[in-house]
């Protein structure tokens, strides 16, 4: 933790890529649209109501391990995303 702490410059897969031990290989990734609510309304500063984007991502080693998991809220307005799909050959 306390290389976390000295280390730390704003992305935590930054942080991962640069352990060569952990051997990252992809991350899955779901999108969906929910209302914002009370706590993450006063968070972001909007209203309740407001539809937000919640990106959940799951980064994987080699062996298929869980690495890291992140929850980001987005408000749609400030967003755009573009998705990029291979397709195996």
């Amino acid at each position: 933790m306390e290389q976390v702490r000295r280390d730390f410059a704003g992305s935590v897969l930054d942080l991962l890529l640069a352990r060569r031990d952990l051997a990252l290989t992809h991350a899955a990734a779901n999108i969906a649209p929910l209302k914002a609510g009370q706590e993450l309304a006063a968070r972001l500063q909007v209203r309740p109501t407001t539809v937000l984007l919640l990106l959940e991502e799951t980064v994987y080693s080699r062996d298929g391990a869980p690495v890291d998991f992140s929850r980001n809220y987005f408000v749609p307005e400030y967003f755009q995303f573009h998705l990029v799909r291979r397709i195996p050959t």
